[in-house]
C-alpha cells in the first residue's frame, strides 16, 4: 500500500437515486417542491424534500434544479463513502421521470436552450461527464410521489 493511502473497508457498494420535483406545489408562492432518495446497495441512506428557493415558470426548469440538488447529494454521498475507505463501484444511478432534463444533460452534443437554467444544467452535465454520476430516464409511475 502506497504511503498516505487508506486500506479500503470491505467490499465495494453501488450507489444510486430517485429525484422528482412537483412544479408549483405551493399555490401560494408558486414554488416547487424537490425530493430526491438516495440508495447503498438497495439500502435507503438519505432523502430530502424542500420548496425550492426559487419559482421556476417550467416544469424542466423545476425539473433541473432538484436535478442539480440530487446530484450534489450524489457526490456529496460518494465523497462520504470514500472518506471512510469504502470503496464506490461505477457511477451513482440517479433516475428522473422528466424526458427532456435527462437528454439534455446526459448527452454530450445537446446544448442548453434555456438560459435561465445555466448554472444547474451545467452542473449536472459536468457530473455526468466526469463519470460520477449518470441520469436514467424512468417512467413517473416508479419515480417518487
Amino acid at each position: 500500500m502506497p504511503y498516505g493511502m487508506l486500506e479500503s473497508k470491505g467490499r465495494a457498494v453501488v450507489t444510486s437515486g430517485f429525484f422528482d420535483s412537483s412544479d408549483s406545489s405551493c399555490l401560494v408562492t408558486r414554488r416547487s417542491m424537490t425530493c430526491y432518495l438516495m440508495f447503498v446497495n438497495n439500502t435507503p441512506i438519505k432523502w430530502y424534500s424542500k420548496r425550492q428557493n426559487c419559482v421556476e415558470t417550467s416544469t424542466y426548469g423545476s425539473e433541473v434544479v432538484a436535478g442539480r440538488v440530487a446530484v450534489d447529494a450524489a457526490v456529496e454521498l460518494r465523497y462520504n463513502l470514500r472518506m471512510l475507505g469504502v470503496p464506490v463501484k461505477g457511477r451513482t444511478v440517479l433516475f428522473g421521470d422528466n424526458k427532456s432534463m435527462v437528454t439534455n444533460t446526459s448527452l454530450p452534443r445537446s446544448i442548453l436552450k434555456k438560459r435561465v437554467q445555466a448554472n444547474n444544467y451545467h452542473r449536472v452535465h459536468e457530473a455526468v461527464a466526469a463519470g460520477m454520476v449518470s441520469i436514467v430516464h424512468v417512467d413517473t409511475e416508479f419515480n417518487l410521489d
